[in-house]
């Protein structure tokens, strides 16, 4: 699923009651790493998060994705479990080379952005030869 931020482009304040949220890191790649056009990620949770997915039966708090403007929320089975709270998420279609902003983030029930809990990188993707 896709759909684009607000305007002004600003994480929108948390929203309601949405409890102790499961911490959030990426850990792959490093902000200003260049990499290739097939753009992955490597993060980390405390939790199994699969409940906290847009294909959980009864999602409340659930995961997003975003790189640059446009914003995903991944299906549990597009997490690639490595192990250790780790999962590897990879973007379904080809960056275009230049900088690029990755965030991995929260959202509440109405998908707003739960702002503490954002996790960004920069990335430079290389032109494929």
């Amino acid at each position: 699923m896709h759909h684009m931020r607000g305007s002004d482009g600003a994480p929108v304040a948390r929203s309601g009651n949405t409890g102790e949220l499961p911490a959030l890191k990426i850990l792959l790649p490093q902000s200003g790493n260049t990499i290739g056009e097939r753009v992955a990620f490597v993060f980390q949770a405390d939790d199994n998060i699969a409940e906290m997915t847009m294909s959980s039966a009864n999602p409340r708090v659930h995961l997003h994705v975003a790189m640059d403007e446009t914003e995903l929320m991944p299906m549990a089975d597009q997490l690639i479990q490595l192990g250790d709270g780790r999962y590897l998420y990879v973007f379904d279609l080809p960056a275009k080379p230049g900088r690029h902003t990755i965030r991995l983030y929260w959202a509440d029930p109405q998908h707003h952005t739960i702002s503490e809990t954002v996790q960004t990188l920069n990335v430079v993707v290389k032109e494929s030869k």
